[in-house]
């Protein structure tokens, strides 16, 4: 078919590489950098000052971090954008921690510092990329997705111990184990990551289904990172 020279043309739409696109993406990747700073230098000072035991157990624990990559993972736009905001995130958070645990307290873990370093720029954003693809399906990729985090949640064993607290511990025992706010963001977590945020009935059901394998397995793979490298717990 002929096309009439002229005839009006629409406009091109805007892309994501526009300037203004651009500019978008510079200022949410500060945005995630200054926010590992912050949280980098507070988990390690709470290592090292008087705080509440609360806070001290949500600077020390997985917990919080966890629920920081499904955040950047359920508004990033593509999973692209979900990797490199989890990795400029999670480095930054790492080089923060670090040197100001060699500044304030006079030690660095080589070992450590290295594989948290390696870990922060490959594992999370490759892990923040497959659960951002696979939590816009629905069914089986979308409940693993889900069921895989809400399973390294509970790789720390808290909700375990504040079971074995109110349970079956006495005395000193169960007040070393009781960490009750900690304890109600996990199960805030889990609810959220089991019953939420999968997208309908069969990827729930699927989320449910799985989570109990997973963290075995999880739990398994953590404990065998540990073992590699002394202090990296």
């Amino acid at each position: 078919m002929a096309v009439d020279p002229t005839a009006p043309t629409s406009p091109a739409t805007p892309v994501a590489t526009s300037p203004p696109g651009r500019r978008r993406q510079a200022l949410v990747l500060a945005a995630m950098a200054a926010a590992g700073l912050l949280a980098g230098v507070g988990a390690k000072r709470v290592d090292v000052i008087v705080v509440p035991d609360w806070v001290d157990d949500l600077g020390n624990y997985p917990t919080v971090f966890l629920l920081a990559v499904v955040l950047i993972v359920v508004t990033a736009p593509s999973p692209a954008a979900a990797a490199l905001r989890a990795a400029v995130a999670f480095a930054a958070m790492c080089l923060a921690y670090y040197v100001t645990s060699a500044v304030t307290a006079g030690f660095l873990n080589r070992e450590a510092a290295l594989t948290w370093t390696v870990t922060c720029v490959t594992l999370v954003p490759a892990g923040a990329a497959m659960l951002r693809w696979a939590t816009r399906r629905r069914g089986l990729l979308a409940g693993t997705g889900y069921a895989s985090v809400a399973a390294l949640l509970t790789t720390d064993g808290v909700l375990h111990q504040m079971l074995w607290s109110l349970t079956w511990a006495d005395g000193p025992e169960a007040d070393l184990w009781f960490r009750p706010v900690l304890a109600l963001v996990q199960v805030t977590g889990l609810v959220l990551l089991l019953l939420v945020l999968p997208p309908g009935r069969r990827s729930r059901l699927w989320a449910l289904a799985l989570f109990v394998p997973l963290t075995f397995l999880a739990r398994t793979a953590v404990l065998w990172m540990y073992s590699l490298v002394p202090g990296l717990g």
